[in-house]
């Protein structure tokens, strides 16, 4: 088992409308990867990337966006926050895109169970806590 650092354990998620999660789902980003920073277009533009192959593959992603808890939102300088896309697709298939688009890891969510995974070697379910208590909506 490896261990994950706590920035990873206190991410909170932020949705825009009500939303019917499936019961099974993955959280995907493409943003800079944790320790990096990349111009916002490159950011902009690993998103919209990432959003078309999801829908190339039939999906409807759900925009969802995850964010240190002590970032305040109207300090967006200061804030770290990472929009990013809420979809059903298999395990395997959201790690091998995770490393495509750059990711260190993502999150797996399987009923209201919130899990990390690596998306290199140590791929693996990392349990983190229920899903719900760490939602907000706008």
């Amino acid at each position: 088992m490896f261990t994950v650092p706590e920035y990873y354990r206190t991410t909170r998620f932020r949705i825009d409308s009500p939303t019917d999660f499936p019961l099974e789902f993955v959280i995907l980003t493409a943003h800079a990867t944790t320790g990096q920073v990349w111009p916002d277009e490159r950011n902009q533009n690993a998103y919209q990337r990432l959003e078309a192959e999801l829908r190339a593959l039939g999906h409807e992603p759900q925009r969802i966006t995850g964010y240190a808890p002590d970032s305040e939102p109207e300090e967006h300088d200061s804030a770290h926050e990472e929009p990013g896309w809420a979809v059903p697709i298999p395990f395997t298939v959201a790690c091998d895109l995770g490393e495509k688009y750059l990711q260190d890891a993502l999150y797996h969510v399987q009923g209201d169970q919130l899990s990390l995974s690596y998306c290199d070697v140590r791929r693996g379910l990392i349990p983190i806590g229920p899903f719900r208590e760490k939602v907000d909506r706008q």
